[in-house]
């Protein structure tokens, strides 16, 4: 995708002084592009923050995470009380071009350059497996986490933007500036080939390669002042992010969940506008068919609304990004992609129209600039309805999603996954499926919880919704899946057509051996015509053993003979028949004490126990959905 651009680029690359990927401060003519209506909002945003006390960061807070795993009271003042405050007095400053946020954004931007590290402490152990206080005295050869490099980007838009305008406060500020960049990001980038998501010595890349290259591709083409180290920056760069689509396969799918597309294949797409704008619009990434296919995953798993099929570590909703999503389909001429954008955007703007310019990122920087230009545009466009896709088959990730009807929310909708349990942001989960009914959850995926010490290290499969027992799978002798790439769906298969939708896949090496099962056929089929679906096991095992199934679910079951009506809400409903030779119980899942959790799912979930009653080897059972 991009080496052909690297071989040519020492000819392509637009000098610094030439490239305008943002409007400069003094182009008031461009700022005026925005909507009235929008540019109100942003200075009313930015008169919050006027004479804005900025809250220290103390050691105490960075000690937190290695004390006690908390990484939240130092993340809070770090993204939410220092860098959206300066990102919100900015964008008030550069729409209302009058000087009245300057010596706030000053104050702001010299907090950060202070700090002793832009690496957060829950990062600063991806560097040397010590998450204490970060080591400051040799800040060339530093780690280079998301952070930091979002850190870089966002200190170097102000610095492109508004560098004259701070020039008349002091030459100092941008100076400084530019010297931290290069000591933070660019010597250490350069320096070294072993921070992990380089990927040269791994065999997988995720969200943090094409999210750290995206940021230091932005930082180098607008602050790099040496055109010889510029070039060289952009040639690694390249090098790097050609990594993520040869670990990638064909279809674009994201392993790590829909809830992290933004930073992923969203983000690909980010670095693909900034490379084009590079090399004078002469890249050709906008007729590369992987590219295309990464920025339309997001649509193959949108169920309804902010609903999307959450395997891996996605919440049960996202909110699209509709504005990129937009542009998206502008960029690669895709009508699906477009209309989504408009009708996601539609219903974000009809949904609150004070918060709907609200600055509640510092993310993805490059992006938020040219969205919050693309406003106007898609304001313009007519009223669309959303494609609502009837079938997806993710062959690389091994996903299906399928709808009753294409172009509807309303009908029986059905995720299900097989591939191994090895991918980014894994949960033990092969063989695992969700059914939506008139786009509301009813056979769930839990998602993933807040995020703390434990979630990102060798006591991950200690959290239940990481665990396949608390997926919609089988549990042998108590034994669940066990993580490991080693541990996959074998035999898998995918047809398809107007009528029928089957996946089938054999899930018995997804288990430990100890588990003891010879071969464990699951069978999905979805039949539109009769509006139901059907999962079946067949297993062999190699002695008798108690064999249980666990189903979660949003809704209370209710439970009569061996029927389970889930009460979706006051009008929809899905009923479960089970086989007769199988126990019914249920029990709880708290949720209450876990924010995210919470947020999915209010005070608990439920998860559904169907128990063989006695121990056996071999059994053929039925679930339908209805």
């Amino acid at each position: 995708m991009f080496e052909e651009i690297r071989k040519q680029l020492p000819i392509i690359l637009v000098k610094k002084s030439d490239f305008r990927y943002f409007p400069k401060y003094e182009d008031r003519e461009v700022w005026s592009r925005l909507l009235p209506e929008q540019m109100e909002a942003y200075i009313r945003a930015g008169e919050q923050y006027l004479n804005y006390e900025w809250p220290v960061l103390p050691a105490k807070l960075y000690l937190d995470f290695t004390r006690n795993g908390n990484r939240t009271r130092y993340e809070e003042i770090y993204h939410r009380k220092r860098r959206k405050q300066l990102l919100t007095l900015f964008v008030a400053e550069c729409c209302e071009g009058k000087g009245r946020f300057v010596d706030d954004i000053i104050n702001g931007v010299w907090t950060i350059l202070d700090e002793a590290t832009w690496v957060i402490p829950a990062h600063m152990n991806e560097n040397d497996n010590v998450a204490e206080l970060p080591d400051t005295t040799n800040m060339e050869n530093t780690f280079v986490d998301l952070f930091s490099a979002e850190t870089a980007s966002l200190l170097s838009i102000i610095y492109f933007v508004i560098k004259d305008r701070l020039d008349q406060v002091s030459p100092r500020i941008c100076r400084r500036i530019n010297y931290e960049i290069e000591r933070r990001i660019f010597k250490p980038f350069l320096n070294r080939r072993d921070m992990w998501w380089m990927c040269y010595n791994r065999t997988r890349c995720s969200n943090w390669t094409t999210w750290i290259i995206t940021n230091i591709i932005e930082s180098a083409a607008i602050v790099c002042e040496d055109e010889d180290e510029r070039l060289r920056l952009m040639d690694k760069c390249l090098e790097i992010l050609e990594f993520y689509p040869k670990y990638n396969k064909s279809d674009g799918g994201c392993d790590e969940g829909p809830g992290y597309w933004n930073a992923a294949g969203a983000v690909l797409y980010d670095a693909a506008v900034l490379i084009d704008e590079l090399t004078g619009d002469t890249s050709g990434l906008f007729d590369d068919e992987l590219l295309h296919n990464f920025s339309k995953y997001i649509c193959k798993v949108h169920i309804y609304s902010k609903y999307v099929v959450n395997f891996c570590d996605s919440g049960v909703r996202t909110k699209i990004d509709s504005l990129e999503l937009y542009r998206m389909g502008k960029s690669f001429s895709d009508e699906v992609m477009k209309d989504e954008g408009i009708a996601l955007d539609n219903e974000y703007y009809s949904e609150d129209k004070d918060k709907y310019y609200e600055i509640n990122t510092i993310w993805f920087l490059p992006r938020f600039f040219k969205n919050m230009f693309a406003i106007a545009d898609i304001r313009r466009e007519k009223e669309t309805k959303y494609p609502y896709l009837r079938d997806a088959w993710l062959e690389g990730i091994q996903w299906m999603t399928a709808r009753q009807s294409g172009g509807t929310y309303k009908g029986l909708y059905l995720g299900a996954v097989a591939g191994h349990n090895y991918v980014n942001h894994n949960h033990n989960d092969v063989g695992s499926f969700i059914v939506y009914k008139d786009g509301k959850p009813a056979i769930i995926d839990l998602g993933t919880g807040v995020y703390e010490r434990k979630t990102f290290s060798e006591q991950r499969y200690e959290i239940p919704q990481m665990q396949s027992q608390f997926h919609n799978l089988p549990t042998i002798d108590g034994i669940g899946q066990h993580n490991g790439p080693e541990f996959k769906a074998t035999d898998v298969s995918y047809n398809m057509n107007d009528d029928l939708v089957e996946f089938k896949m054999n899930i018995a090496k997804a288990y430990e051996d100890r588990a003891g099962i010879a071969d464990w056929y699951r069978t999905i089929r979805f039949d539109r015509r009769k509006k139901q679906i059907t999962v079946e096991d067949q297993y062999n095992l190699n002695q008798k053993s108690d064999v249980m199934f666990s189903i979660m679910v949003a809704p209370k079951p209710v439970i009569d003979n061996h029927q389970v009506t889930l009460n979706v809400d006051d009008e929809t409903k899905l009923v479960l028949k089970v086989d007769d030779s199988l126990d019914i119980t249920y029990e709880e899942f708290p949720t209450a004490q876990d924010g995210s959790l919470r947020a999915s799912w209010g005070e608990c979930a439920y998860r559904i126990l169907l128990k063989v009653k006695e121990k056996s080897d071999k059994g053929n059972y039925l679930l339908t959905i209805k």
